[in-house]
């Protein structure tokens, strides 16, 4: 048995085409090695026959001829036709109910069904019998054997319910492919070839390497050929098929211009592979006679995109999948959410990437903000468990009720809440499928290929028939979300007609045996093409070569064979020219790629090869924004109005990046409207600050900028990761010590115990977690141990405070206290006020009057202590709170700033405190200094002075936004140090004492 002789599609054609007009009504079947061949071949036959009729001609793929001659599914009487994706909820009904103990280790393992239906559907379509597998179990080697048992186990029990294959007995009703296979090797055997394929008369046309050694396929082709089947079986081999079964470039190729082109990368590639499609547009060719043949459907996606730039929408069958579609994934989400109790954080992200209906929702009317509401959910305290969620959005209520969008939330994830009380958590494969199409229907918009999504719901649904009645009533969520991703990554979006004005991008099994103008063969590289055999995960080869399916060597042979087929296939498609390509290198890592054997193999037998190597600027341009580019580099600046009028945004892009590498501030890196104005123009305009915003504002305007003016800062979700740390842990801290300080200064003399001390604090640690981080209270664990560590801590700090303040004469009195301190003439024609809140304030009274003669200020921090106060700080505008804050406790307290005191407590982690105080003496000696820093900041400020411009490199990079600015933007707010409305800060932050008062444009 072997190839008879080769035939071009062309000379097949002519062929039929002389039959058909001598003999019409005579019978004949053509098996074509795919349906694109099928369709051209009948298309140039219809052309060839102008107008007349063939009706005795039938062109079938080798699996439809399979399922005529086993008269499926018409003429199996009795037999049930298996569900999509049943063999693998068979393996899983297995596994669940009688698995092998060798599987105990992995059994919990999503994949292991999957391995297992691939292995079993393997020995199904090679038509081995289970009790081969039980003789070789008991033939190997002792410590393979469980593995043989365990497999052939597997095997016989799946086999049990599925029409017996090959030699095996009894059998159930489901058949699935490999039992089709089988049924048409019977019939054959039986005489039935000639009756059920209508004549006798049949042509193999380029299948002889379709399937590997040992498939069913062989076998049926084995008894169409043999004597008495019938049938005349006439086998005819792909130009490029030798009669020995080797494959030659030499027969193969077709075209006139041969081309092997070498591109940088795979994106290049793909731009060349389009140039070509463009290039045979502009020569007069229809696009249907263009193609770009690829390996794999996976090697596609550099063609596709560049195709899509260049404004070409191609014929690629199987490339896009159901599971990629906006409404496939929104159902995958929400069974996911809701069989972990809609988890807040995954709750949010799919709402927000999900196609839903507003009015699913609760009729919010489209208003649906996920940002917003990812932050509302938080701050609710909501974690995951739908009674949790009910519990923690009716405390929140009273609490956020007018914050803005609370209520849309509110109603939104009550709505949420309950359609998930309703979602089933256990149900049949018909209730699922239905409870998923109800959800399609009422909760998605509407959009691609919904049709399609509904129709594989309702083949789940037949899986009911196929388990027992135990199993109908209960499977689980995981297991149909598994399944129906496993539908949805198995099927393909349809993207069109094959040749209806498009060009083809197909895989090398496609296009084997079809025929176009012009074809664009990419990615021959080693590994890619030739692709690496594939490998069964239970079943080696080995393996192999005992269940009679063929030796190493043979196996690795026919693999090298079937590639170098359809290598000469693909190059054989093209009637006028051919282009061949590989990349040289990965396009994001940059490695290097080596080229495929196959172009050597070409080189060397198809003669006139033509080769160039592509670096990308010296080919001809790709579309009109590839000549754009073109021209803008070879003209530069001289193609700037033309190339403005074309892009915009490109151009305003360039102007931007222009700016923010000049010497002057501009609206493009800082220079916004002024902060400050005034509404009377007989009085100043105000500013109001804080000292620390005028901190901050010094370290870098530009972070100011995006904090304090656009409200931008990292989002706190301490229960989703270190707990009470960090920041977390600081505003505990502060809130926890003013309410013990507020019951401590409320209990006068009799301040009550050591004990009662503790338990007050304990209390309000927990209260000060509860109001800042509901969602951390309510976590167990990790969080637990924080809070009762932080207590710990601040027991021992405060049994030293206490005495310290009874000792000393000090009395807190202020908690919390805001202030407002007002700075004029600092800067002409504004008024600067500083505002604030202290977190304590302390005080000293005289013995006699009773009247205060000392005031402290007491800031609470957790960061590292410091051990001074900086003096270049001071100057700069970095150090700027306790000056401020001793100011504002004079007034408050109505004394000289000579009896006041400001200090900061930081408080560490183990419950020690370290002050640092700065008194009056100190703060008069300082204040010129920091009246200088503020006039200058805050004139800058208001001018709207945000350049790009942090106090040093260290700063710069510890910034939250150093992601978003990257190194680039402190360079560029460098280059604008001369600027006027820069130059006050270049000189505020320089040693000596070269600082002016005021800022702002002279």
């Amino acid at each position: 048995m072997g190839v008879h002789s080769v035939q071009s599609q062309s000379q097949l054609v002519e062929r039929l085409a002389r039959r058909c007009r001598e003999h019409p009504l005579d019978p004949l079947t053509v098996v074509v090695p795919s349906w694109a061949a099928a369709l051209q071949v009948l298309r140039r036959l219809a052309e060839r026959l102008e107008g007349r009729s063939c009706l005795g001609l039938y062109l079938l793929t080798p699996g439809q001829l399979a399922a005529r001659l086993a008269g499926w599914p018409a003429g199996a009487t009795g037999l049930r036709a298996l569900p999509p994706h049943g063999l693998l909820v068979l393996v899983q009904e297995m596994l669940e109910q009688s698995a092998p103990a060798y599987f105990d280790a992995i059994r919990d393992r999503p994949g292991l069904a999957r391995v297992l239906a691939r292995t079993v559907s393997f020995l199904r379509h090679h038509g081995v019998p289970p009790s081969r597998l039980r003789e070789l179990a008991a033939a190997v080697a002792s410590e393979d054997r469980a593995r043989w048992e365990a497999i052939a186990t597997v095997y016989e029990a799946i086999s049990e319910r599925l029409v017996p294959v090959g030699g095996m007995r009894g059998g159930g009703e489901w058949a699935d492919g490999a039992a089709v296979w089988w049924m048409a090797c019977q019939a054959v055997r039986a005489g039935e070839a000639a009756r059920r394929l209508g004549g006798a008369g049949l042509i193999l046309w380029g299948v002889d390497a379709l399937y590997d050694p040992g498939h069913l396929w062989h076998l049926l082709r084995a008894s169409l050929v043999a004597a008495g089947s019938g049938t005349k079986v006439e086998e005819i081999g792909l130009p490029g098929a030798g009669e020995a079964g080797e494959a030659s470039c030499a027969g193969a190729v077709q075209a006139a211009s041969v081309t092997i082109v070498s591109a940088t990368d795979e994106v290049r590639e793909g731009q060349l592979a389009a140039q070509a499609v463009l290039d045979a547009a502009r020569r007069g060719v229809p696009l249907a006679r263009v193609a770009v043949v690829v390996r794999s459907r996976d090697a596609a996606g550099p063609v596709l995109d560049a195709l899509a730039r260049a404004g070409v929408e191609p014929f690629a069958p199987g490339v896009r999948r159901v599971a990629e579609l906006p409404g496939a994934r929104a159902l995958l989400g929400w069974l996911e959410v809701t069989e972990q109790g809609l988890p807040r954080a995954q709750t949010i992200e799919w709402l927000a990437s999900s196609p839903l209906r507003p009015e699913w929702l609760g009729s919010i009317e489209d208003r649906w903000m996920p940002v917003a509401w990812d932050a509302l959910s938080a701050r609710a305290g909501i974690t995951a468990g739908l009674d949790a969620w009910e519990r923690r959005i009716a405390e929140a209520t009273s609490v956020l009720q007018e914050e803005p969008g609370w209520p849309d939330f509110a109603r939104a994830a009550r709505t949420l809440v309950a359609r998930a009380r309703q979602w089933p958590q256990e149900s049949s494969w018909a209730g699922w499928a239905a409870a998923c199409s109800r959800f399609v229907q009422e909760a998605l918009r509407p959009g691609e290929a919904m049709q399609q999504l509904m129709g594989l719901l309702q083949g789940l649904s037949e899986l009911d028939a196929l388990v027992g009645a135990e199993e109908k009533a209960r499977v689980a969520p995981a297991r149909f979300r598994e399944i129906l991703a496993s539908a949805l990554h198995g099927a393909a979006i349809p993207t069109g007609h094959f040749e209806q004005g498009r060009p083809a991008v197909l895989d090398a099994p496609l296009a084997a045996g079809c025929s176009f103008d012009t074809v664009v063969v990419a990615g021959l590289n080693d590994p890619g093409w030739p692709r690496p055999a594939e490998q069964d995960p239970l079943l080696g080869v080995a393996d192999l070569q005992r269940l009679g399916l063929g030796t190493a060597g043979e196996r690795a042979a026919w693999h090298a064979r079937r590639e170098r087929l359809y290598f000469a296939a693909a190059v054989g498609a093209a009637e006028r020219l051919l282009q061949v390509s590989w990349p040289r290198a990965e396009a994001i890592s940059g490695r290097e790629r080596v080229p495929s054997p196959l172009l050597r193999w070409l080189q060397q037998e198809a003669p006139a090869v033509q080769e160039r190597q592509s670096g990308g600027a010296s080919l001809d341009p790709l579309d009109l924004a590839s000549f754009d580019a073109h021209l803008a580099a070879r003209l530069g600046a001289r193609a700037e109005p033309y190339l403005a009028s074309r892009y915009p945004r490109a151009a305003a892009g360039a102007l931007a990046q222009r700016q923010r590498w000049s010497r002057s501030l501009t609206e493009w890196d800082g220079l916004v409207e002024a902060v400050a104005q005034a509404t009377d123009a007989s009085q100043p305009a105000t500013l109001e600050l804080t000292p620390t915003g005028l901190e901050r504002y010094a370290r870098c305007p530009r972070a100011y900028f995006f904090e304090r003016a656009l409200g931008i800062s990292e989002e706190e979700a301490p229960e989703e990761g270190e707990g009470l740390e960090g920041f977390a842990r600081g505003r505990v801290v502060h809130r926890a010590l003013e309410l013990f300080f507020r019951w401590w200064a409320g209990q006068g003399a009799a301040a009550g115990s050591s004990q009662e001390r503790r338990e007050v604090l304990a209390q309000a640690v927990d209260q000060a977690v509860a109001q800042n981080y509901p969602a951390v209270a309510a976590l167990p664990g990790v969080a637990r141990i924080q809070r009762d560590l932080l207590v710990e801590a601040l027991a021992r700090f405060i049994a030293g405070h206490v005495e310290a303040l009874r000792r000393d004469g000090w009395q807190p009195i202020r908690f919390e206290e805001p202030f407002s301190v007002r700075l004029a003439d600092l800067v002409p024609g504004l008024e600067v006020r500083l505002r604030g809140r202290i977190d304590r304030v302390d005080e000293q009274r005289a013995g006699e009057t009773g009247r205060p003669v000392a005031v402290r200020v007491i800031d609470y921090k957790t960061s590292r202590p410091r051990t001074s106060l900086d003096g270049p700080g001071l100057k700069a505008g970095t150090d700027l709170q306790l000056p401020v804050y001793l100011l504002a406790a004079s007034r408050l307290a109505g004394l000289e700033a000579s009896a006041c005191r400001a200090s900061f407590l930081f408080l560490g982690a183990d419950g020690t405190a370290t002050e640092l105080p700065l008194d009056g003496a100190e703060w008069a000696g300082s204040w010129p200094h920091v009246e200088r820093a503020v006039a200058t900041l805050a004139g800058l400020l208001a001018a709207g002075s945000f350049p790009p411009l942090p106090r040093d490199e260290q700063d710069c990079r510890r910034c939250t936004f150093y992601v978003v600015c990257g190194p680039e933007a402190r360079r560029q707010g460098e280059r604008k140090a001369s600027d006027a409305l820069v130059r006050p800060l270049v000189d505020l932050r320089a040693p000596g004492d070269r600082s002016e008062t005021g800022g702002g444009r002279p």
